[in-house]
């Protein structure tokens, strides 16, 4: 091989390495980019969704933080999910019975119950959640925190956990999983 091949060889080299890098900071990027806009909660529709980017942006997360809340948020994720979609199917489950014509009331009963039951497990995630995140907070993010969750807790926020803006499920699609507040809505009208 000449002196010129040699060259052309290293090059090519070298650009391949130069692309591959390229190919592998975009997709990490990419990748936290997803990870910190992860939707967690939408208190209600006229507020910010608390994702990883709020806790970045307004609440002032350093690098540490927010490794901190990703241990945290990963596990809430999970679990938050499978009793929404659980509580969903229950409610469906027990809409379906109620509107047979030989309704049977015990199941009925017994939905309700495991219905109260998967919600309070999910209060106790959101609890467990929201101090979890308190603890990795300073003072003055600790006020914010506290703002920003004050909706699920005072309002009918709890039922937008999770859910997009119109209060439908992420999974069931529109129409499902919708919460107690629309039904109320539709009630008053």
């Amino acid at each position: 091989m000449n002196k010129t091949t040699k060259i052309l060889v290293w090059v090519i080299v070298l650009l391949a390495l130069l692309n591959l890098t390229t190919i592998g900071t975009i997709l990490y990027l990419d990748h936290q980019k997803k990870a910190e806009s992860e939707e967690i909660i939408v208190p209600s529709t006229n507020t910010t969704p608390i994702n990883g980017r709020f806790f970045r942006k307004e609440l002032g997360f350093d690098d540490l933080q927010m490794d901190k809340f990703r241990a945290l948020n990963h596990p809430f994720q999970e679990a938050a999910s499978t009793l929404i979609f659980n509580i969903d199917s229950m409610k469906r489950e027990m809409f379906i019975e109620l509107n047979k014509s030989n309704v049977d009331t015990l199941k009925v009963n017994d939905l309700a119950i495991k219905i109260g039951e998967h919600h309070a497990e999910l209060k106790q995630q959101i609890n467990a959640f929201y101090l979890g995140l308190k603890n990795i907070c300073n003072e003055e993010q600790a006020i914010k925190l506290q703002n920003a969750f004050e909706p699920l807790f005072y309002e009918d926020g709890a039922n937008n956990l999770m859910r997009n803006g119109n209060g439908s499920g992420y999974r069931h699609g529109q129409g499902f999983g919708r919460g107690n507040n629309q039904i109320n809505n539709n009630n008053s009208n």
